[in-house]
Formats: structure tokens, sequence, C-alpha cells
């Protein structure tokens, strides 16, 4: 990634997981996954919607309903998955991916860097 002068967007969805058994862990519900990336400095505005749209389609098509096991742990791995899984197609767009965030609407939020 390269360190860039460009505005910054949040872009995201709202996903339903479910968390495999545990007492550590949040329970199954909805969660705002979103993405901090910072716009090119010549990025023109449709080439940003259509990140922001791309970006969503694929956070729901990966994550929307998904069970996460044992294995996946904790929400930072999930998260940490969610890097790993965006940050070359964010790159790709000419975007930066600065942070991701998953956020239960009732009670908390996790961010972690990119």
């Amino acid at each position: 990634m390269h360190a860039g002068s460009g505005p910054v967007i949040r872009v995201g969805a709202l996903v339903a997981v479910a968390w495999g058994g545990g007492t550590n862990r949040p329970s199954g519900g909805s969660y705002w996954i979103e993405l901090e990336c910072r716009v090119p400095d010549v990025a023109p505005i449709h080439d940003f919607d259509a990140f922001q749209q791309r970006v969503a389609r694929r956070l729901l098509e990966r994550y929307d309903h998904r069970e996460l096991t044992a294995t996946d742990l904790v929400p930072q791995a999930f998260l940490r998955e969610v890097v790993r899984d965006f940050s070359a197609e964010v790159a790709e767009q000419g975007f930066e991916l600065l942070s991701v965030t998953m956020r239960d609407p009732r009670m908390w939020s996790l961010t972690i860097p990119a």
C-alpha cells in the first residue's frame, strides 16, 4: 500500500454472523463490517460510487449468514480475515485500506489496523 493524502471514507455492510460455541465470544447476530479507506487524490466520483457498491456487495457475498467456528476464535481473528480478503482488492482499485471495524449495534465495536 502507499501513503496517500486523499480523503478517508468508510464503506461497509450489515451482515448476519453466527458464532460457534464458547463462552468468551459474542453471540450471533447482525454486525456492521466497515472498511476505512483512503481515496486516491485523482479518483473520479463515479469510481468512488462503484467502489462503495462493490465493497458492500463483496462483504455480503463473503460474510452474510456465515457461521464462524471455534477456529475463528474471536472477533479479532475474523477482522484479520477481512483485512486479508480485502487488502489486495482495495489496492487494485487504487484505494488504501486503513482499518476494519466490526460493530455490534447493541453493545460493542472493535477496530483493527490493516
